[in-house]
């Protein structure tokens, strides 16, 4: 953005805002010059108090028993005599010094005000001072610097570049300005006279991806320029480097003045002691800095080898030489199985299957498609705000892949077959520009540390700092008016007074404290990952949990399919059961998947996997579903629309056939599932009994998801697979409603019912439907009211709907929209649980969200998104939230959330006596101290 003419801006991208400065000469810093004149003072005086008149005057600080009168202002030191002008000037200028001198480390904004000078022309900046856009960074000074790039400098419509990608014509480079913040390259618009992140080949046209074949020398020189090397070049300062930096912060100096203070009182023996001490636990800290930092260089792994295409010909090199533009090889590393992907890389060719959990915390592997049916003229959307399904064609680095699958037929022309049947992809991003990038990035650059400065201890110390200066200035008006007491010696009481407010055990103590609660947390199988949080979790006063895999269990049941049958006399249609099912309705069930073999054992979602099962159907490795009896019904996927949280629905074509291999009949169908709500406006026609029908069972607690298919016109699979996603989704054919019961886990009221009877605030935050997540809410325990209701749109309007929809409340009720109603919902929440829906959430004002969010019992439907802008909205209104969840779409809350337990999905952990099963019941029943289990606290 643009702060105003001549004034430079920056775009987007990680930057709030920056200012150009110029470190100032030395004679001109604040932090040195009003010292200099102020020391100056005190040497004159001192020297026009050491030439007068020595005579009667008993210099003795000990004349506490004389009755000869003394010069209460002047005392010796070092065997000088100095005034009280110098007693108190002296250190009080030495103090003042050192603090502005540390602050120039402890402050960025101080270091800019007293060592630099702002400029307007960006010709005369040697230093960018730039402001993070999120809060939770650290402001940053960063050199200006000259690269030169074959490049123009222009804007592009993708979601993650702001600068071209563009090649200069005739091989011409371009000078620009730069700095470097947080690992991102920002460079210099002369004429938008802004700043901008350096641009990546994301949001680009599919036949651009499709078209490129690797890069040129040439270009592999600029995009080193542009981008660096593929590497995680975490910096390893020395042990004393780090010792130094830990003893300028603001505490230790304060404990070392006040060693000075306790030394100067003939307090020699305890000062050495607590110096000792303080020195020594210092070390320990550094020691610690300096462990963590080397686990984190081990865990980003080191370079492996990789084919690329450079100069149209595979070449093995080290994965760190990649570049966005590079074209590379993917498939499974045999002989490193745990290596990671190393770069974003989008699929041109083929599919792979990956393991995301080291992003996601979510163990279910996902598949990744190609982009060679995609429509020329798409463009490629990798924004993390909204998800079109365009993130299944990426593999993400960190990721590792399990299964690579090649597919001949769409590797672009021109280019050359990989060896070791690998499929193609196109690099996008590189370094900390990565998805583990920005994970990396977090850590390295969060602000927030567990301190003593911390609010509480502030407030703490506040506290006692109120009656130490009452006590000091008692003593201070006592002793001064006292013939026989040094005013030098008085104040240094008065100084010692105060300072003994912050006992220097205090950073030590609050220290063990934490190291006691992490040390108690692991031995329940509780494992903490970022220890700042602690002192939050005991201040906790609204709980939200996810609710499949964390309250529910994922072992599923197939209850049946509804909407076989004709209604009954209340407009619901009954469930049929498993084995009497349709063919259309077995079809979707054992064809619309994302199932997939890995090491001989079957993969994916657990309603996927479990329909397969009950159905009594097999999946093989050519992506091909197997009836085990019968018919001996086949049904392969020829292209598959994978699910997208934003649609609420996914689809794929297949090919069915029935029969011998000679006597098949084969026939093109589309099988498509999906949220009821979303799927409605996708069928053809609707069956009249449908909204009754899913919200029947839905109020039970299923989950229920629409089943709907069409056929295809016999024509070659080409052209089938270049089908639009919108064109096969709709028109569809309703082959009923699939519920399926989800089991509760056994430890999820009894920890819920903890929660309630100490006070607790329960949330329930989840994607599935709103009913069903009303009914489990309240089935759990964590309801307080004796009914719910839940948010509709009416209209133009909003009202409150019981389950049933007998109780119906408009909101608001003025016909002005005034949300600020006596139907407004602190006047609901005494006599209803409030459920409301993320679609619905979304079309309310701002201000009647804000107003909504701390009432809410029950949030569903909601996008991973949602539920992090959900629980940063819950901060903002003053409240401590804990988010307990397991899965993908967690991820943003548990991070948002002050504590954030994400259940670890895989094998037992393994106690010093049990072998214990992780569950929501265990982990709540840890924290509040009363049980133990497995976890991972955020």
């Amino acid at each position: 953005r643009g702060n105003g003419e001549g004034t430079p801006g920056v775009a987007r991208m990680g930057v709030k805002d920056f200012s150009l400065h110029r470190p100032l000469p030395v004679w001109q810093r604040l932090d040195v010059w009003p010292f200099a004149l102020l020391h100056l003072l005190n040497l004159s005086s001192f020297v026009y108090f050491c030439t007068s008149d020595p005579a009667s005057v008993d210099v003795s600080l000990g004349a506490g028993n004389s009755t000869t009168p003394v010069d209460k202002n002047i005392s010796s030191f070092l065997g000088c005599r100095l005034h009280l002008v110098n007693h108190v000037l002296f250190p009080v200028v030495c103090v003042l010094h050192i603090v502005a001198h540390l602050g120039t480390y402890w402050s960025v904004r101080f270091k800019v005000a007293t060592t630099m000078r702002k400029v307007r022309d960006i010709a005369d900046a040697t230093i960018v001072r730039v402001m993070p856009s999120k809060s939770t960074e650290k402001i940053g000074l960063c050199d200006l610097k000259s690269i030169h790039l074959g490049i123009d400098l222009g804007g592009e419509g993708g979601s993650d570049a702001v600068v071209s990608s563009g090649t200069a014509p005739s091989g011409r480079k371009d000078k620009f300005l730069a700095f470097e913040f947080h690992k991102r390259q920002y460079l210099w618009d002369k004429g938008e006279k802004k700043f901008s992140k350096v641009a990546f080949p994301v949001g680009e046209s599919m036949d651009t991806y499709r078209k490129a074949r690797g890069l040129s020398p040439e270009e592999v020189a600029d995009a080193m320029a542009r981008w660096g090397i593929n590497s995680f070049e975490i910096p390893l300062p020395t042990f004393w480097e780090l010792y130094r930096d830990q003893c300028r912060q603001p505490f230790f100096v304060f404990q070392m003045m006040c060693v000075g203070l306790w030394s100067m009182d003939e307090y020699v023996q305890y000062s050495l002691l607590t110096l000792a001490m303080l020195l020594l636990f210092e070390g320990t800290i550094v020691l610690t800095r300096t462990r963590n930092l080397k686990m984190l260089r081990e865990m980003m792994g080191s370079p492996t080898r990789i084919r690329v295409l450079r100069r149209g010909v595979w070449t093995v090199m080290s994965s760190d030489a990649l570049l966005p533009g590079d074209l590379v090889a993917i498939a499974r590393n045999r002989l490193d199985p745990d290596a990671g992907v190393p770069a974003d890389i989008l699929m041109l060719s083929g599919r792979v299957v990956v393991n995301e959990a080291i992003l996601t915390g979510e163990a279910t592997p996902q598949p990744k498609d190609s982009i060679a049916h995609r429509e020329g003229l798409d463009h490629l959307l990798l924004k993390r705000a909204a998800d079109t399904g365009d993130k299944g064609h990426v593999v993400f680095g960190g990721t590792k892949v399990l299964l690579a699958m090649p597919e001949q037929d769409t590797l672009p022309k021109g280019i050359p077959r990989p060896p070791d049947q690998a499929c193609v992809g196109y690099v996008l991003r590189n370094g900390f520009n990565t998805a583990q990038g920005r994970l990396v990035r977090t850590i390295l650059f969060s602000t927030e540390q567990t301190t003593a400065a911390s609010k509480d201890a502030g407030i703490f110390i506040s506290v006692l700092l109120i009656f130490a200066v009452a006590a000091a200035g008692f003593v201070l008006q006592a002793g001064w008016h006292d013939e026989r007491r040094s005013r030098a010696k008085l104040l240094l009481n008065c100084s010692m007074i105060i300072a003994s407010v912050v006992p220097p055990e205090l950073p030590m103590n609050l220290s063990l404290a934490v190291n006691a609660s992490i040390a108690s947390l692991a031995r329940l199988g509780v494992f903490c990952t970022e220890p700042f949080r602690i002192p939050f979790a005991g201040k906790v006063g609204v709980c939200c949990f996810d609710k499949t895999g964390t309250l529910t269990s994922e072992e599923l049941q197939l209850q049946g399919v509804a909407g076989v049958l004709q209604p009954d006399a209340n407009g619901v249609s009954l469930l049929t059961p498993p084995d009497a099912l349709p063919d259309e309705a077995v079809s979707v069930l054992v064809g619309c998947h994302s199932l997939i073999y890995i090491d001989e054992e079957l993969a994916g979602e657990t309603m996927e996997r479990v329909a397969m099962e009950r159905l009594d159907w097999s999946l093989s490795k050519g992506d091909t579903s197997s009836e085990k009896g019968g018919r001996r019904r086949r049904i392969e996927v020829v292209h598959r629309f994978p699910f997208a949280s934003s649609l609420g629905r996914m689809a794929t074509l297949v090919e069915v056939s029935e029969g011998g291999a000679k006597t098949a009949q084969r026939k093109l169908m589309v099988l498509a599932k999906g949220a009821p709500e979303v799927m409605m406006q996708r069928f053809a026609v609707l069956p009249p009994f449908y909204e009754k029908t899913f919200k029947h069972y839905a109020r039970q607690g299923a989950r229920v998801l629409a089943l709907g298919w069409k056929p295809v016109e016999p024509q070659a699979l080409s052209k089938v697979k270049a089908m639009k996603r919108e064109d096969a989704e709709s028109g569809l054919i309703f082959a009923g409603l699939v519920a399926f019961h989800c089991p509760h886990k056994l430890e999820s009221a009894p920890s819920l019912r903890v929660l309630k009877n100490s006070g607790h605030h329960l949330v329930m935050i989840t994607g599935d439907q709103i009913l069903t997540a009303s009914h489990v809410a309240r089935h759990l325990g964590m309801c307080s009211r004796a009914s719910s209701i839940v948010l509709t749109q009416a209209g133009t309007g909003f009202e409150w709907l019981s389950p049933d929809e007998t109780v119906r409340i408009p909101w608001p009720s003025k016909a002005d929209g005034d949300f600020e109603s006596e139907a407004g919902p602190w006047a609901l929440f005494g006599t209803f649980d409030l459920c409301v829906s993320g679609p619905v959430l979304g079309m309310l004002p701002e201000s009647a969200q804000r107003m909504l969010i701390e009432y809410v019992r029950v949030f569903a439907r909601v996008s991973p998104s949602q539920k992090e802008q959900i629980l940063l909205a819950l901060k903002d209104l003053g409240h401590f939230t804990m988010m307990c969840g397991d899965g993908t779409n967690d991820v943003g809350a548990l991070k948002a959330s002050h504590v954030g337990v994400a259940l670890l999905a895989g094998p037992s952990l393994q106690d010093t006596s049990t072998q214990q099963r992780i569950s929501p019941g265990d982990v709540v029943a840890s924290l509040t101290g009363e049980g133990g289990g497995g976890a991972n606290v955020d």
